[in-house]
């Protein structure tokens, strides 16, 4: 039985990639970087482990939506268990779109298990760390080192889109289990509302 371990999901959002999509946030990651909009993903042990199967069941019952984003936490820490379900969706048309702290030419030198293969596999990868003195109003990213790179011809009518934007994307969600915020924002911001919301 194939797992990963995951920090949470989103069955539906607009600001994780193009279109509406499922959202992925793995747990864990090393790489620690100053002004991280997930701290709380960082810790190997935290989230909770999910049967890869039962997940891509999941996404397939999840009507709208135009792909899957993997974001974190780091998802090349757990490439493999990410391969494992983008090949269980592979036959549909979902696009998927990953975030990672690394730069592409590094993961191209195949250094961890499964990244390989899972590159092949992605629409659009959304790679380098987070730099907060880089900080900048851009579509998908939150700073100006990070970079959009299309892997595939899906997406590549947006490029010039992505290389003009100036604003940032956020989301905020309340459901039954709370109230939460995805895409990019301010982390100060964040802690505020939340303050106010728990009074």
């Amino acid at each position: 039985m194939t797992t990963l371990r995951i920090a949470k999901t989103l069955v539906s959002s607009a600001v994780n990639g193009p279109g509406r999509r499922f959202v992925i946030w793995v747990q864990g990651c090393r790489l620690g970087c100053r002004g991280c909009f997930n701290p709380e993903f960082w810790d190997e042990a935290g989230g909770e482990v999910v049967n890869v199967a039962d997940l891509a069941a999941r996404i397939l019952d999840t009507p709208g939506i135009e792909g899957v984003t993997f974001s974190g936490g780091e998802p090349m820490q757990q490439a493999t268990g990410l391969l494992a379900l983008v090949q269980l969706l592979q036959s549909t048309d979902l696009t998927f779109v990953c975030y990672t702290g690394h730069v592409y030419e590094e993961l191209r030198q195949g250094r961890t298990p499964g990244i390989l293969a899972l590159l092949k596999h992605l629409d659009i990868l959304i790679d380098g760390p987070f730099d907060e003195s880089l900080k900048a109003a851009l579509l998908w990213r939150g700073s100006r080192n990070q970079r959009v790179i299309f892997l595939t011809d899906r997406y590549a009518t947006l490029a010039p889109i992505v290389a003009s934007q100036g604003q940032r994307e956020a989301e905020l969600i309340v459901d039954s289990t709370g109230v939460h915020i995805t895409g990019i924002f301010d982390p100060a911001l964040w802690k505020k509302l939340q303050r106010k919301f728990q009074q």
